[in-house]
Order: structure tokens, then C-alpha cells, then sequence
């Protein structure tokens, strides 16, 4: 079946539910992941979106700061919250789409909001910083090797055996997630390293 998803940065969404709505009304995803929902989960607007058609929601927020929240039409087979670099502080909430949601095969979805960094990007000089390039390595126990996955079909497609190396993985994920690279620029990156470590076996 056609599954559609969509991710919005809320700045909180009791002061966006609204637009929210407008959205959701017009768009219709499937799934609608928000991030700094900004409120804790029993003031999370969830009457507001069940009477919209979105009955089933997972939440992980907090009062003030970050918060995030799984909106969906399909139901959940589970969910969880997980936390990173050891604070308790509302980034992250995943859920399992499976037979309830009529798929073939079980789907993790995990929504994230990754720390901002700060303005200067060296860890030693700045915590925050630092804090977010802790969370992006956490991040790869987190299940999705899509971008290694790509990679490794194209050296298939291409008749090549490349080192699935920790250094290539490490390699995707950072691109991806941590130079703000898109989907395809991050296989590529990948791609090259992988041609290089192929060509030196």
C-alpha cells in the first residue's frame, strides 16, 4: 500500500494547531511527525486531531522546550521513547506500522529533533556543539541503514564488492545527518569512499 509522511518543525503547536489543521485538511498524509511541539503530553491538542481523522497519536513532550509527536490515520503496533546522550529532554519517539496498518512487512518510523549545534562548530569550544555531534552518533543505533543500504545496491548494480567498512557508515550517517547534505549528495559521498576502499583490495 502507498504510505505518505510528512515532518513539520512546529515551534509549538498549540500556538500552530490551526495551521495544522488547514494542513492536514488539504494534504492528507498517512502520518504527520512534529517536532518542538513545545507542551507536555496532557496538553498536547488531541481531541483537535482525532476529530480531523488522526486517531492515533504517540507523544514524548516536555513543557517549555522540544517535544515530539507521532500523528497518524494508521494505528500503531507499538512505541517508544528512547533518550540520548544521557538527558531527558523530549527528541525522540518512535512506532511500528505493521498487520494494524495493513503493511506486508513492519515499518519503524523514528521522529527526531537533533540538537541545533550553536553557532560555532567546534566541540571543544562549544557544548552544544558537542552535545549534537554525540546525538548524531547515537542516532545510528537507531535502526534506518538506508543510506548504506544504497550503497551497497549501486556497487551490486555496478558488479563491485566494496568493505562495508565502520568508516563508510560512519561516513553516510555524518553526511546525511550531520553536514546537512541531502539523501542522494550523502550516497554519493558514500559511493566515492566506497569505490576508493574497493580499489585498493
Amino acid at each position: 500500500m502507498r504510505f505518505s509522511l510528512t515532518t513539520w518543525n512546529i515551534n509549538s503547536v498549540r500556538l500552530r494547531i490551526d495551521l495544522v489543521a488547514k494542513f492536514l485538511k488539504s494534504v492528507r498524509p498517512d502520518v504527520l511527525c512534529l517536532q518542538e511541539t513545545k507542551c507536555i503530553d496532557d496538553a498536547f491538542p488531541l481531541k483537535r486531531f482525532r476529530r480531523l481523522g488522526y486517531e492515533h497519536v504517540a507523544l514524548n513532550g516536555q513543557k517549555g522546550y522540544h517535544g515530539v509527536a507521532v500523528v497518524s490515520r494508521l494505528p500503531f503496533e507499538t512505541t517508544n521513547v528512547r533518550a540520548f546522550c544521557d538527558k531527558i529532554d523530549s527528541r525522540h519517539i518512535s512506532v511500528v506500522f505493521g498487520d494494524k496498518a495493513q503493511l506486508a512487512k513492519p515499518l519503524v518510523l523514528h521522529n527526531l529533533y537533533v540538537p541545533a549545534g550553536g553557532d560555532i562548530p567546534d566541540p571543544a569550544l562549544n557544548p552544544k556543539f558537542e552535545h549534537k555531534l554525540r546525538f548524531l552518533d547515537e542516532m545510528k543505533s537507531c535502526e534506518p541503514r538506508d543510506l548504506l543500504n544504497r550503497v551497497v545496491d549501486i556497487c551490486l548494480f555496478e558488479g563491485s564488492q566494496p568493505k562495508l567498512t565502520t568508516e563508510l557508515a560512519d561516513l553516510a550517517w555524518r553526511n546525511y545527518f550531520g553536514a546537512s547534505h541531502g539523501f542522494d549528495a550523502s550516497v554519493r559521498e558514500a559511493m566515492n569512499h566506497a569505490r576508493a576502499v574497493s580499489a585498493q583490495t
